[in-house]
């Protein structure tokens, strides 16, 4: 007999709280969410190939990392994959106006899709930012309102928390806050108290939250690491995912597919480390393209040099390398790295054939 069977019987209140392994279906992942780039895309779920990749839709991530680091353009990428492909609700709360409006619109963000978390008041913008508390408060309403009229999936993106005022701290605005509080341990408090609340008000309607945050030095620490995440530690338990960002190095023009008129750098190359995860192997490291102009993540790239790192022609027959000559199922695509892009930029089925053939299934052992 099955422990099922034997506490089948077993009544609480009138309720029997026990159920089998197969009829818990709350950790099922429905959705995936593309970040664009690819190499985190399969970071993130652990070159699965019978997972999509992506954020996990309904859990709650954390894209944290130093300024200039790719963190709001990696959530705008994430929020324009997120309208895309699943046709989602975006609440947005830009404490640290971080996204320009016709910059998120370049990049493809569908503004009829997007609402912004701002406290208004008579048709003017007030001079008191949204709280932690009141972002809270607002995105509950909001979810709880979307679920009256559809299902349609949300996403709740916060940038950034290390910005983001606490009610006591808006408060002593103006005034020597050091004298009167923490900062961090006010904010800590209520991350605390409030999180675990709204973490599963999301799980229960269809929903995912994406948390920026920045990373701060302690002064004068001379042992240890002196970075740390403001907010207290709620973020980093209730998170499925935790995605640190840096600056790795620059983009040059040569790289690029277009010709430019100088040799000032066109894009970042940013480094992540999927420090927590709760889906796959953590610590996996890779890195991606962010581009200065309307592309952002530059996906055809993060493809292409996935191709050159794990030095593909070396394990599909159809991909071939001779010198400094690629081809793809004898095809001459290029000579040169960047000639092949820019041939599979501008043939993007051969780009799609090369990418299902290296990630659409599994690799066959050698």
């Amino acid at each position: 007999m099955s422990l099922k069977e034997i506490l089948s019987k077993v009544k609480i209140d009138g309720i029997n709280p026990y159920k089998s392994l197969e009829e818990e279906i709350k950790s099922e992942i429905k959705l995936w969410i593309s970040t664009g780039a690819i190499s985190l895309d399969k970071a993130i779920v652990g070159n699965d190939p019978n997972r999509e990749g992506g954020i996990p839709h309904g859990r709650v991530v954390e894209i944290y990392g130093m300024e200039s680091s790719g963190k709001s353009s990696l959530l705008d990428s994430i929020i324009k994959n997120f309208q895309i492909e699943h046709g989602g609700y975006v609440l947005l709360c830009d404490s640290e106006n971080a996204h320009e409006e016709d910059r998120m619109m370049d990049v493809g963000i569908d503004p009829d899709q997007i609402v912004l978390i701002e406290k208004k008041e008579g048709g003017k913008a007030n001079n008191k930012d949204v709280t932690l508390e009141e972002f809270f408060v607002y995105s509950e309403a909001a979810i709880k309102e979307i679920r009256k009229e559809e299902e349609t999936p949300v996403l709740v993106a916060l940038d950034s928390l290390a910005m983001i005022s606490t009610e006591s701290q808006e408060e002593a605005f103006g005034e020597d806050r050091n004298l009167k509080m923490n900062e961090n341990t006010d904010k800590a408090k209520v991350m605390s108290s409030r999180f675990g609340k709204f973490t599963k008000l999301m799980t229960n309607n269809n929903a995912t939250l994406i948390v920026v945050n920045q990373l701060r030095e302690k002064p004068g620490v001379k042992f240890g690491d002196p970075k740390y995440t403001p907010g207290g530690n709620a973020l980093r338990f209730y998170s499925s995912i935790r995605i640190a960002l840096a600056k790795h190095g620059y983009i040059l023009p040569k790289e690029d597919i277009y010709e430019y008129d100088h040799e000032d750098p066109v894009g970042l190359d940013i480094e992540f480390k999927v420090i927590k995860n709760k889906i796959a192997p953590p610590f996996r490291t890779g890195t991606f393209p962010l581009m200065f102009d309307d592309r952002g993540i530059f996906s055809n790239l993060c493809l292409w040099n996935m191709f050159i790192n794990k030095k593909m022609w070396e394990k599909h027959p159809d991909f071939e390398k001779s010198g400094s000559w690629f081809s793809w199922k004898n095809e001459r695509i290029g000579q040169g790295s960047g000639q092949a892009l820019k041939f599979l930029c501008e043939n993007p089925d051969v780009l799609e054939d090369m990418k299902e053939t290296f990630f659409g299934k599994k690799e066959e052992e050698e």
